[in-house]
Protein backbone atom coordinates (compact mmCIF):
# COMPACT_ATOMS: atom_id res chain seq x y z
CA UNK A 1 0.00 0.00 0.00
CA UNK A 2 1.52 3.09 -1.15
CA UNK A 3 0.77 6.73 -0.31
CA UNK A 4 0.68 8.84 -3.84
CA UNK A 5 1.39 12.26 -4.42
CA UNK A 6 1.43 14.15 -7.36
CA UNK A 7 4.46 16.19 -7.94
CA UNK A 8 4.21 18.65 -10.81
CA UNK A 9 7.21 19.00 -12.78
CA UNK A 10 7.11 21.49 -15.87
CA UNK A 11 4.06 19.76 -17.66
CA UNK A 12 4.73 16.13 -16.68
CA UNK A 13 3.24 14.49 -13.62
CA UNK A 14 5.28 12.67 -11.41
CA UNK A 15 4.08 10.72 -8.43
CA UNK A 16 6.45 10.48 -5.32
CA UNK A 17 5.44 7.57 -3.22
CA UNK A 18 6.03 6.54 0.96
CA UNK A 19 7.25 3.45 0.61
CA UNK A 20 6.31 1.46 3.57
CA UNK A 21 3.51 -0.91 4.19
CA UNK A 22 2.24 0.86 7.49
CA UNK A 23 3.17 4.58 7.83
CA UNK A 24 2.58 7.14 10.65
CA UNK A 25 0.20 9.36 8.60
CA UNK A 26 -0.69 12.97 10.40
CA UNK A 27 -4.01 14.59 9.39
CA UNK A 28 -4.57 18.19 10.15
CA UNK A 29 -7.82 19.33 10.98
CA UNK A 30 -11.00 17.83 12.55
CA UNK A 31 -14.02 17.99 9.83
CA UNK A 32 -15.56 15.73 8.48
CA UNK A 33 -13.16 15.83 5.61
CA UNK A 34 -10.28 15.25 6.87
CA UNK A 35 -12.28 12.02 8.92
CA UNK A 36 -12.30 10.44 5.51
CA UNK A 37 -9.28 11.38 4.49
CA UNK A 38 -7.95 9.77 7.91
CA UNK A 39 -10.70 6.77 8.22
CA UNK A 40 -8.91 5.91 4.35
CA UNK A 41 -5.55 6.08 5.66
CA UNK A 42 -6.42 3.57 8.51
CA UNK A 43 -8.28 1.61 6.04
CA UNK A 44 -5.08 1.03 4.23
CA UNK A 45 -3.28 0.25 7.25
CA UNK A 46 -1.49 3.48 7.86
CA UNK A 47 -1.14 4.91 11.94
CA UNK A 48 -3.13 7.78 11.46
CA UNK A 49 -2.55 10.54 14.18
CA UNK A 50 -4.85 13.70 13.80
CA UNK A 51 -4.00 17.47 14.65
CA UNK A 52 -7.42 17.59 15.96
CA UNK A 53 -10.32 16.06 18.18
CA UNK A 54 -12.46 14.18 16.28
CA UNK A 55 -14.52 11.59 18.31
CA UNK A 56 -14.87 9.33 14.90
CA UNK A 57 -11.51 8.94 14.55
CA UNK A 58 -10.69 8.63 18.14
CA UNK A 59 -12.25 4.71 17.45
CA UNK A 60 -9.22 3.92 15.12
CA UNK A 61 -6.79 6.77 15.77
CA UNK A 62 -4.59 9.06 18.09
CA UNK A 63 -6.28 12.44 18.12
CA UNK A 64 -3.98 15.28 19.67
CA UNK A 65 -5.17 18.55 20.20
CA UNK A 66 -2.16 20.58 19.17
CA UNK A 67 -1.54 24.60 17.37
CA UNK A 68 -0.15 25.29 14.12
CA UNK A 69 3.04 25.98 15.92
CA UNK A 70 3.19 22.84 17.34
CA UNK A 71 2.34 20.47 14.84
CA UNK A 72 6.22 20.49 13.36
CA UNK A 73 8.07 19.06 16.39
CA UNK A 74 5.02 17.20 16.98
CA UNK A 75 5.28 15.12 13.69
CA UNK A 76 9.39 15.17 14.44
CA UNK A 77 9.33 13.70 17.91
CA UNK A 78 6.65 10.85 17.10
CA UNK A 79 8.70 9.93 13.50
CA UNK A 80 5.57 10.27 11.30
CA UNK A 81 6.30 9.97 7.72
CA UNK A 82 3.02 11.86 6.50
CA UNK A 83 1.44 15.11 7.32
CA UNK A 84 -1.41 15.65 4.81
CA UNK A 85 -2.65 19.24 5.86
CA UNK A 86 -6.84 19.42 4.98
CA UNK A 87 -8.00 23.33 5.88
CA UNK A 88 -7.48 26.36 4.66
CA UNK A 89 -5.95 28.40 7.08
CA UNK A 90 -2.41 26.59 7.87
CA UNK A 91 -1.96 26.02 4.26
CA UNK A 92 -2.36 30.03 3.84
CA UNK A 93 -0.19 29.94 6.94
CA UNK A 94 2.67 28.36 5.44
CA UNK A 95 2.45 25.02 7.79
CA UNK A 96 3.69 22.61 4.74
CA UNK A 97 6.19 25.19 4.19
CA UNK A 98 7.22 24.82 7.91
CA UNK A 99 6.91 20.95 7.66
CA UNK A 100 9.47 20.62 4.44
CA UNK A 101 11.99 23.25 6.36
CA UNK A 102 12.24 20.51 9.10
CA UNK A 103 12.08 17.35 7.12
CA UNK A 104 8.74 15.64 7.62
CA UNK A 105 6.90 15.10 4.30
CA UNK A 106 3.77 17.27 3.68
CA UNK A 107 0.62 17.09 1.62
CA UNK A 108 -0.42 20.59 0.48
CA UNK A 109 0.65 23.45 -1.83
CA UNK A 110 3.06 26.28 -0.35
CA UNK A 111 2.01 28.73 1.25
CA UNK A 112 2.20 31.15 -1.88
CA UNK A 113 0.41 28.22 -4.25
CA UNK A 114 -2.21 28.46 -1.33
CA UNK A 115 -2.92 32.41 -1.40
CA UNK A 116 -5.04 31.49 -4.88
CA UNK A 117 -7.55 29.71 -2.61
CA UNK A 118 -7.36 31.80 0.35
CA UNK A 119 -7.42 35.36 -0.74
CA UNK A 120 -9.40 36.96 -3.82
CA UNK A 121 -7.09 40.08 -3.72
CA UNK A 122 -3.75 37.45 -4.72
CA UNK A 123 -6.10 35.95 -7.36
CA UNK A 124 -7.02 38.94 -8.83
CA UNK A 125 -3.55 40.23 -9.25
Amino acid sequence: MHVMRKVWRCSSVKYATLNTNMAKVLVVGSGGREHAIAYKFHKEGHEVHMAGINPAVEEFGVCVALTEDQIPSYAKTNSIDLVFVGPEVPLVNGLVDELQKVGVRAFGPSKLAAQLEGSKVFSKK
